[in-house]
């Protein structure tokens, strides 16, 4: 119950699955996150390639990655998005 609380606040991550998210910038896809408990890995869908794979380490929860590289996939697809209206 604890993960589904948490992801409340992380109003634009939907949770697909057990391992699966999808990160959503109003209406638009914008990334995804995966983990399987002991490693995380992340893509952007918009923009520039950004992503990554890590190990889930230390008091952490997988939340805890999931809204660190949902910030980094938001601030890629918002500096692409910027630079397409420059």
């Amino acid at each position: 119950m604890q993960m589904i609380e948490q992801l409340t606040l992380l109003d634009s991550c939907i949770q697909v699955d057990a391992e699966h998210w999808e990160i959503y910038e109003g209406e638009k896809l914008i990334g995804t996150f995966e983990s399987n408990g002991s490693y995380y890995h992340f893509d952007s869908c918009v923009g520039p390639a950004v992503g990554g794979t890590g190990s889930i380490f230390g008091n952490h929860s997988i939340e805890w990655f999931l809204e660190g590289c949902a910030e980094e996939i938001r601030q890629n697809y918002l500096w692409h998005i910027n630079r397409k209206k420059a």
